[in-house]
């Protein structure tokens, strides 16, 4: 009995000296940092420009989650081995993105003070939505000794609020992003002589033929009146999209430049219709506007 005592608490000494310590807590936009070797001096999400002080954040922006002050690598002749891996996950751990090691060509190792600070970023986009929350995860260990960490920083995205209809055929889109440039676009409102690009993420499901989707898609601009100012023909005509690892679901994207045959100020609506050229499945999206300088 008393052997069986021992072995009993040889293997809860173990099974402590296994479990991940708390090295950094940062209740008010929970960032949470976990491990065994590592010392951690501050932890914070940051933009190009700001610190993230909630968990709370905006689609199509790069955040970076960086944690300072790290040690405990092994030096190996004035170098340490780091890897680093970002993935993030929802509330169900479904796995939205996972990079696997960062470093995994970096035979050369980097300078101890170089490895002091390291800032793993994410972008806000597709196929997160504002309606769930996701989990930003980073893991940093040492490839030459038995350091690790893993952060956890869960974090929800402020709607984003460019209203539109959609009338499914047999066809959907998951998420609609309006950009003119680099810049997304708010409310509903564009700029005169700008080309503005809608992005339609997860749009389908198309029939596949040889690998390749073929939509088709065609444009009106209707005016407050339900006029119809402006009608394109075929958008995709003689184009055919690879399907990719999203199967029979494509990213589609259409661009429109409002010019001066419109008034500033005034209403009015893009109409896009989608179809698939290999069945009879479409979709028709109404998507109202406003034209500023």
């Amino acid at each position: 009995m008393k052997r069986i005592s021992s072995i009993l608490c040889f293997l809860g000494i173990m099974s402590l000296c296994a479990a991940q310590n708390v090295i950094y807590n940062d209740p008010g936009p929970q960032l949470k940092i976990t491990g065994n070797g590592f010392n951690v001096g501050k932890a914070f999400i940051a933009t190009d420009s700001a610190l993230q002080q909630s968990n709370q954040l905006n689609f199509n922006t790069k955040y970076y989650m960086v944690i300072s002050g790290i040690e405990g690598f092994k030096r190996q002749k004035d170098k340490v081995f780091p890897g680093v891996r970002i993935f993030i996950t929802d509330l169900a751990n479904n796995t939205i993105l996972d990079t696997g090691d960062l470093l995994a060509n970096d035979k050369e190792g980097m300078d101890t003070a170089d490895a002091r600070e390291i800032a793993p970023n994410i972008f806000t986009a597709d196929p997160m939505r504002h309606d769930a929350f996701y989990v930003f995860n980073v893991e940093i260990w040492d490839k030459k000794g038995k350091a690790r960490m893993h952060a956890t920083y869960t974090f929800g995205l402020n709607p984003y609020n460019y209203k539109y209809e959609q009338l499914s055929g047999g066809l959907t889109t998951r998420n609609l992003f309006v950009f003119q440039g680099e810049t997304l676009t708010y409310g509903n409102r564009v700029k005169m002589d700008k080309q503005t690009d809608y992005i339609f993420y997860g749009a389908g499901p198309f029939t596949v033929t040889d690998n390749k989707l073929y939509p088709g898609c065609r444009i009106m601009v209707i005016d407050n009146n339900n006029q119809i100012l402006f009608e394109s023909d075929d958008l995709y005509a003689g184009m055919a999209i690879d399907t990719g690892k999203n199967g029979p679901f494509g990213e589609l994207k259409v661009f429109f430049t409002p010019n001066n045959e419109l008034e500033i100020g005034v209403p009015y609506k893009l109409g896009i219709i989608f179809w698939d050229k290999k069945s009879d499945r479409t979709l028709e999206v109404e998507i109202p506007f406003v034209v500023e300088h």
